[in-house]
C-alpha cells in the first residue's frame, strides 16, 4: 500500500472513530445541544451555609442541555404545542400561554415580556403564534416561565421527538423512568454545575467574572444576556451560575446527613427548587451550593430552566 493510501486510510479510521465516540456521548436532538455527564459521587451542600453536607451518588450517566433554554427554542416548542392542541394563547387576557385540558395552567407570560424593564428579552405574539427574534435577543434564556411551563416544555419536546413524556401535567408528578426530557433533580443540577470541582464556585473558591453574568463586580450586562457569553464549567456547560436561576424538578425540603443515591427530593411540598443565581445576584448568592425555591406558578424576570435526558 502506498504512503498516500495508507495516510488516507488512517484519516478515515480516525474520522469514523470520532463519529462513533460523538454518537455515544451526545444526545440526538435537532433543537438542543446536550452534554453527557458521567456517573459519579460528590459532596452536596456547603459547610456553615447549606448543611448538612452529605454524600450523593449519581449512578447513571445523563445528558443535560449545555445552555439554558433560549427564546428561540421555547417559541419553537410551544408553537408545536399550540398547533397540536396542547397549549393555547389567551389573547383576551394579556397574551398568556396556557396548557389545555381540565386542569389548565399558565406556562408563559408574554404580557410581562412586553410591559417590563426587560422588554428586549421577550417573545412576541403574532397571528396566534409565538415569535422570537432571530438575532441575539433570541439567544437569551426564556424568562417569565413557570415551573409548570418548564415541565410542559419537556413534555412537548419529548412528543416532538417521539420520546415518552415524563410529566403528568394534571398532577405535576414526574416519571423518572420515562425516555423523554425533564427538569434536572437538584442533585443532578449541583453535580453538573460543579463540573467535577469541590470548590465554592465551579471554577474555584474565588469569584471570577469571566464565568458568570451576575450583578456584583461583574461585566457590561445590566440584565439577562445571550447564552454562551461566559466561560463554561469543567463539563462544558454554560451559565450554570448567573444569567437566570433555573427550575429543578424537586420539591424544596431540608437536607439529610445520610448518604443518598439518585435522590429526587421530597414526595410533596409547597415550592420547587431553583438554583444557580441570576443577573440580579451578588457573588455570595451565586455559590454553587446555594438553594432557593418558588411556587410552581411563579413567573419572574430572573428564572429560566434547562433540561436533562436519560442515556439509553
Amino acid at each position: 500500500m502506498s504512503n498516500t493510501k495508507r495516510n488516507v486510510s488512517v484519516v478515515v479510521f480516525f474520522l469514523l472513530a470520532s463519529v462513533m465516540i460523538f454518537s455515544q456521548d451526545a444526545a440526538e436532538s435537532p433543537l438542543l445541544e446536550m452534554v453527557k455527564i458521567p456517573a459519579g459521587s460528590f459532596q452536596m451542600g456547603e459547610k456553615k451555609n447549606y448543611e448538612p453536607v452529605h454524600n450523593v451518588a449519581i449512578t447513571k450517566d445523563f445528558f443535560i442541555a449545555s445552555t439554558e433554554i433560549t427564546n428561540i427554542q421555547a417559541a419553537k416548542v410551544f408553537n408545536w404545542a399550540i398547533e397540536n392542541g396542547y397549549a393555547k394563547i389567551n389573547g383576551d387576557r394579556d397574551y398568556t400561554l396556557w396548557s389545555t385540558g381540565g386542569d389548565a395552567r399558565m406556562l408563559l407570560n408574554m404580557y410581562l415580556y412586553e410591559h417590563s424593564n426587560y422588554e428586549k428579552c421577550r417573545i412576541f405574539v403574532s397571528k396566534g403564534k409565538l415569535v422570537s427574534s432571530t438575532n441575539y435577543y433570541g439567544f437569551m434564556p426564556v424568562i417569565f416561565v413557570s415551573w409548570d411551563g418548564a415541565a410542559a416544555f419537556c413534555n412537548y419536546l419529548s412528543m416532538m421527538e417521539g420520546r415518552e413524556p415524563a410529566y403528568d401535567m394534571k398532577t405535576g408528578e414526574c416519571n423518572h423512568s420515562a425516555t423523554g426530557y425533564r427538569l434536572p433533580t437538584e442533585a443532578q443540577w449541583e453535580y453538573a454545575a460543579r463540573g467535577g470541582s469541590r470548590t465554592i464556585y465551579p471554577w474555584g473558591d474565588e469569584w471570577d467574572s469571566r464565568y458568570a453574568n451576575i450583578g456584583y463586580k461583574n461585566d457590561k450586562y445590566l440584565s439577562v444576556c445571550e447564552v454562551k457569553k461566559f466561560l463554561p464549567n469543567g463539563y462544558g456547560l454554560y451559565d450554570m451560575i448567573g444569567n437566570v436561576n433555573e427550575w429543578c424538578n424537586d420539591w424544596y425540603g431540608d437536607y439529610s446527613a445520610a448518604s443518598q443515591t439518585n435522590p429526587a427530593g421530597p414526595d410533596s411540598g409547597t415550592a420547587k427548587v431553583t438554583r444557580g443565581g441570576s443577573w440580579q445576584a451578588d457573588s455570595w448568592s451565586s455559590r454553587v451550593a446555594r438553594r432557593n425555591s418558588k411556587v410552581t406558578s411563579s413567573i419572574t424576570e430572573n428564572i429560566g430552566f434547562r433540561v436533562v435526558l436519560p442515556v439509553k
